[in-house]
Order: C-alpha cells, then structure tokens, then sequence
C-alpha cells in the first residue's frame, strides 16, 4: 500500500499518519519504527486510534491491510490439542510458547485504548525492571526471541509519556527510563541484524536523553552509535560518536565507562587504518580502566571486563592487519570469560581461529627462487641446481646466510626445533610481538594462576624446596603475598603477552616510607622518605625470554603506571640474573633487610627515578 498506491517513504508515510490524526482530532506521535514493525510484523493489531487513522488514510479494514486480530485463548488451545500424531511437533505452538516466555519477562503489559491514568515512580521502577529483564535475557538466551516482546514494552512506555499525567520531574525520570529502554531495544534489534532500526532506536534515546538532561543516557547512546557505526563500516562517525560519549561521561566519574568508550574510538581508528591513534587510544583504554570500578559505573557496563576490554583490543589489531597481537588478545579474551558471558567468548574463540588461520595462508605464501639456482652448484654435496639436501643450500635458498643461522632465533610462533638434526635452531616470537598489559587490583585474581606458573618457572632453584618452602619463598606463599598486597591503593600488575601466552610479570604499588623500609628507614636518602615512593614485590620473566629486554619493560610500565620519584625492591643476593638487572636499571645497595627474625636476609634496593615519567 505505502509504497505501490501513495509512493512514500516510510518517514513521508508516518508524517501523514500524523497529520490525518491531527484533521480526525486525533493526537498520535507515529514514528518511521513505529511503521517498520507494522511492516515487519512485529505487531499484530495496530492501537484502536492508529486503526481509526489507518481505515480513514486508506480506506481498508485492517484485514485487508495486512494485520491479523489476536487469536483467543480458547482456539489456541483447541488448535494445540487436535489431533496430529503423537511424535509430531507443533511448530507454531512452540514459537508461540516461546515469545510468550520472552514476553513474560517483560513487566510492561501492552498498550490499552483508554489512557493510562497517573503516572508515578512505580512506572519508572516497572520501565527499569523491563530494561534489567532484556539485558538479562538476553545474556542467557540472546536477541532474537525478545525483539518484539521488547519493542511491545518500549511502545508502552511511550505510551504512557504522551498518555499519561505526570509532574515535570516524574517526566524527566520516565523520560530518562524509556531512553534507556529504547537503547536495550536498540542493542535486540542490532544483535537480531535489523541496523536501521537500532539506529533509529538509538537516536531516540539520544533525544530523550537532552530532554531529560540526562548525561549518562547521552554517553551511552553516543556510545551505541559508535558500535553501530563501525559495524556498518563508518569509521569516521565511529570515531566522532565515540569522542562525543567521552566528552558527555568525563562529568559523571566513571573511569571504566570512558575506558570503553576509549575502546570504541580506537576500534574507529583502525578501521580507518591509523595504527598511531589506534594506539593511543588503546593505551588510554587500558590507563583508564586500571583506576578501578567506581559507584558512578553505570549497570549496563557488567559486560565490559577484562577479557572485554582484551577482545576488543584484539578486534582493533585485527583491523590493523596486526595478526600476533590479535591473536594474543582474544587468546586471553577467551581465557578470562570464563564461563560468563558465553556469546563474547564464542566471537573471539573465532577470532582466534580467524587470526591463526590468516597468519597460516600467509606463512604459505612460495618464496620467490633466485635467478641463478638452476647454475649454483652445491659446495657440499655437488649437486647442480636449487639443493634442499644439505644445510648450506637450505640456508642459501631460504634467505639466510649460513653464517646467521645460529642467530635467528626469532620466528613467528612459539619456540620450536626445525625439522633436521643437521640445523636444530630454537625460535622464538620477536620481541617486537611482545605485548604489555596493565591490570588494576580487581583484574587480578583470574590472572593469580597464570602469575604462580611464571614464578615458578622464573625459579626453579625455589621451586620443590623444603627449606624455601619454610622461609616463604613458595608458589603458595606468592598467592597469599599477591592476594594481601591488592589491597593496597594504587596497585598496579603488568603482563607480558607473545603469541597468547604470558611469558613474564611485575607488580607495585606506592606506599610510606616507614612501612616499606621497616627498620632501615633512617638509612635512606631523605627524599626517598618524603617523595612519592613505589615499592616493587615481584619481577619475573620465563628462562626462555630472559635477556631479552622483557623484564626492563615490564620495569618501565610498572613506573609509567604508579609514576614515583623513587623505586625500591628485595632481591636476595643469590640471585645473580635479577641483580644484575636491577643494577643495569639504576638500583643500589641499600642495606640488609629481613621481613621477620628468622626470615631470609635480602638486598634492599633503591633507585631514583630520572626525569618524568
């Protein structure tokens, strides 16, 4: 009809609605969604005032137009109890069932033909409790069979906000609880494929948003359209919606929320191919998520965990053709869901799966022969022609001198043995592929696993001991010491990623001179007592990527993360590989310390941090 006789659009088609209501004496609010879902068959039976306004517009009973009247109880149960064989499954039965099911969840009951009365707080509660329901079923169940159940309960709301009577600060609340309904309903209509609308759904809310003056409802709707806009390939508008969200949230004091949003930009960034802004934005993600949870977070943000904010770095480095860093992060995406959130890790599952299989087809990629192979003749074995049969032609026609051989030791995967017992060289990934993450307190305990495995690994003299064990230098003892030290505020742990795999780790936090140097603390430079001091209880990297620059730069990121003017550390004297280290990265001799009487005698440490950091 809109389109074969009146020849509209469906924005030319609502502004008629609208305006035939207005001459019948009706007052309707028809919106291009609004005609969308009559289309789509997402509802059934228009409201009595838009079957009064369509009947006069076109002259056709609703029959004719397309739309179905509800079906009574009584036949639906007679039409579910005919006989039709016992192991025959009633198709429309159970889909019917199952919107009911999805509708159930929603507390708004539908729209009536009379008006909605006086509109108080309990509306607003009911309106919320819609909103926790979407989310939550969709969680459990995803997007497709709420869609409708959950577009039935935004028109409801609006419902009662053109209908209803209410004081001008119970408008503003329900004003505010249907924008956030409308981007819940937005996000079923993304996830269920349906772009256009959750677009319109979301400026919607948008718009309610700047009615209402409500700043967290803008952000999160800038927030939406920036998702949206990358998904549909508009990076620019991406980027733009994503600095507009920071710039609307940065007033309400939730760090995590920009870090998400920061997320967002850098996802825009890459898809526009601007590795640099990419990166920034990416560092400023991971800075801002660090400072922790706050009261200000808002509910919606529960998804947004570490290994959200590791999946979508890996989504950014797949736009940017940075494979090993993709692969990395939605590794460790996948590791810390866990068992929450089973759709998220199932998408970087095949990110993982995507990354590896790209890097796989290149790595295949036929190496170009050289033009005089077909004369080379072999030193070593004589033979005339390209020979694979002997190492000196192996290395020769794979690229490498003989003489690098025995230095490459840097590949594209983890370290392996080539496949001849003449060349057995160990590679490894370069250091270049090495990633830094920076976690604040609440990261940590999934990672507590994964740190224990790298201690161990990093001393193996400790490792198995008996007399360790007794001074507390174990694996259980390193668990109680991370779990006891994430108390402290500030507390910053940094990882070192390759190819997926945790190779090395550090952790600081700053604190009081008088509770990190104990009884030395009148033997310490005076300003190392009055300055901002860090105390730095564990640096460790695997025995493969030792001496590899690893722990310098997880050195590094601990003082970019806690930014002392003084750095202090134990090491026992032992430990040639770790003083060694420390020494080249400006720590000195301070003096003997014990934890208690009858512990282990360290080195205390002390360093003074040059310049700013």
């Amino acid at each position: 009809m809109r389109e074969d006789k009146l020849q509209m659009s469906r924005q030319e088609f609502a502004r008629l609605v609208v305006r035939t209501g207005q001459n019948m004496g009706e007052v309707v609010a028809c919106t291009v969604r609004l005609v969308a879902a009559w289309e789509d068959g997402e509802v059934q039976m228009p409201r009595a005032v838009y079957r009064r306004i369509l009947t006069q517009l076109t002259g056709c009973t609703m029959t004719e137009l397309g739309f179905r009247p509800s079906t009574p109880p009584a036949r639906a149960v007679a039409a579910a109890t005919a006989p039709r064989g016992e192991d025959q499954v009633n198709c429309r039965g159970f889909l019917a069932d199952s919107a009911g099911a999805a509708l159930s969840l929603i507390p708004l009951p539908p729209p009536r033909d009379n008006t909605p009365g006086r509109i108080g707080s309990t509306n607003i509660r009911t309106v919320d409790k819609a909103v926790a329901a979407i989310y939550g079923h969709d969680h459990d169940h995803g997007s497709a069979a709420m869609r409708r159940a959950a577009a039935e309960a935004l028109h409801t709301a609006y419902w009662w906000l053109q209908d209803g009577t209410y004081t001008l600060k119970t408008g503003r609340r329900l004003r505010s609880a249907t924008g956030h309904l409308s981007i819940a309903v937005g996000w079923l209509s993304y996830d269920s494929g349906r772009a256009a609308d959750a677009r319109s759904l979301y400026n919607e809310a948008l718009a309610a948003a700047r009615i209402a003056d409500d700043a967290g409802l803008e952000a999160h709707a800038f927030g939406c359209l920036s998702l949206l806009a990358k998904a549909s390939g508009r990076p620019r508008e991406a980027i733009s919606d994503a600095q507009g969200a920071q710039s609307v949230a940065g007033s309400y004091g939730s760090p995590r929320t920009l870090s998400l949003f920061a997320m967002r930009e850098a996802g825009g960034w890459a898809l526009l191919g601007d590795v640099s802004a990419a990166d920034r934005a990416i560092v400023r993600a991971h800075q801002l998520y660090a400072k922790g949870p706050r009261k200000a977070d808002p509910d919606w943000l529960e998804f947004y965990t570490p290994a959200e904010l590791a999946g979508l770095e890996a989504l950014a480095r797949a736009d940017l053709d940075q494979h090993e860093g993709a692969v990395a992060g939605a590794e460790q995406a996948v590791l810390l869901h866990g068992d929450r959130f089973a759709r998220n890790r199932a998408l970087y599952t095949a990110d993982v799966a995507i990354q590896h299989a790209i890097r796989e087809r290149r790595s295949r990629k036929p190496r170009p022969r050289p033009p005089d192979a077909s004369s080379h003749t072999c030193p070593t074995c004589t033979r005339t022609g390209c020979c694979s049969s002997c190492t000196t032609c192996r290395a020769r026609y794979s690229g490498t001198p003989p003489s690098l051989r025995s230095r490459t030791g840097w590949g594209s995967t983890a370290p392996s043995l080539t496949s001849t017992k003449e060349d057995q060289t160990v590679t490894t990934p370069t250091t270049t592929d090495v990633v830094i993450r920076t976690y604040g307190p609440g990261q940590v305990p999934p990672l507590v696993d994964t740190l224990a495995d790298i201690w161990a690994d990093s001393h193996p003299e400790l490792v198995d001991n008996p007399g360790a064990e007794i001074l507390g230098l174990s694996v259980p003892a390193l668990r109680r010491q991370i779990t006891g030290h994430l108390k402290h505020p500030g507390f910053v742990l940094v990882v070192a990623y390759a190819s997926g795999n945790a190779l090395g780790f550090g952790y600081a936090f700053p604190c009081k001179a008088a509770y990190w140097f104990g009884a030395l603390v009148d033997q310490v430079p005076d300003a190392a007592r009055h300055e901002r001091l860090m105390g730095l209880c564990e640096l460790a990297v695997r025995p493969p990527w030792q001496s590899h620059g690893i722990g310098s730069r997880l050195h590094a990121a601990l003082l970019q993360a806690v930014n002392p003017s003084w750095s202090s550390l134990l090491a026992l004297p032992s430990n040639q590989r770790g003083q060694d280290l420390y020494a080249r990265l400006g720590y000195r001799y301070a003096g003997p310390y014990r934890n208690t009487p009858e512990g282990p005698e360290f080195d205390l440490l002390l360093m003074q941090v040059q310049g700013s950091v």
